[in-house]
């Protein structure tokens, strides 16, 4: 059964968790949800995208590359295309041959002003003193998302806007609750506080967001790519009915 995730975050969760175990080559797009269904068919016919955990191991074990197809469309927009992710381990096999796949190392996965990035783990309390800490795969704005939020702020308080605060401050309580993700919104955050307490008088007089932690365990919403397909093709064959009527 091949799924696709509804929400952006269970999809970046699920990137992430490959790329974390040796799924490090990828090419990404995007297709139309009338199409899904046969895509999905084809990708697994040519890259055995549906090998069990034992079948994955066996292949690894001869030197194959195992693939995974990720998908997401966002449920919330209107005939959203659906985007995709096919993602290898190293190995010999036709997805090395016939796609044009790329080390993560070399380009970075994005996904609506976010970026998979590799950086260093802060200690936390738990860890052993010890213990060598090892880099870690993570999500992060990327440049131009965090100048864009850093503007956004700016306007925001050099109109001293109630409203335009109060909505920065509930959209940063919303980004990915990823490492990364966090450390940004926190100090997007306290520079909003400082610029207020600049320009106003008093105390700063807004709640602080509560950002989110993104867990690992958490069970994605899906459907079925024969869902979506069906779904979009009884959209087309209504909208080809109506046609007609619309220009009379």
């Amino acid at each position: 059964m091949n799924l696709i995730i509804a929400h952006k975050t269970d999809l970046m969760r699920r990137v992430l968790h490959l790329v974390s175990h040796g799924y490090t080559y990828w090419i990404a797009g995007e297709i139309a949800p009338a199409k899904v269904d046969g895509f999905a068919l084809k990708c697994n016919d040519r890259y055995h995208t549906h090998r069990t955990e034992m079948q994955r191991y066996r292949a690894k074990k001869k030197g194959e590359a195992n693939t995974q197809l990720v998908m997401w469309q966002d449920q919330t927009a209107k005939n959203a295309p659906v985007h995709w992710w096919l993602l290898a381990t190293k190995g010999s096999g036709l997805v090395h041959e016939l796609e044009k796949l790329t080390m993560i190392r070399d380009s970075r996965p994005t996904l609506t002003g976010y970026e998979l990035v590799m950086t260093n783990r802060k200690r936390r309390d738990k860890d052993k003193p010890d213990r060598k800490l090892k880099p870690g795969w993570t999500w992060r704005m990327t440049a131009e998302t965090f100048e864009g939020w850093k503007e956004r702020i700016k306007t925001a308080v050099r109109h001293n806007s109630d409203n335009q605060i109060r909505q920065a401050l509930h959209s940063l309580g919303g980004v990915p609750g990823f490492r990364e993700c966090r450390v940004q919104a926190r100090l997007l955050v306290r520079m909003l506080k400082n610029d207020w307490k600049r320009t106003q008088k008093g105390e700063f007089p807004y709640p602080e967001p509560f950002i989110t932690f993104c867990g690992r365990h958490q069970k994605a919403k899906t459907i079925t790519t024969q869902e979506a397909s069906q779904k979009a093709r009884r959209k087309l064959r209504q909208a080809t009915r109506l046609s007609p009527a619309e220009s009379g």
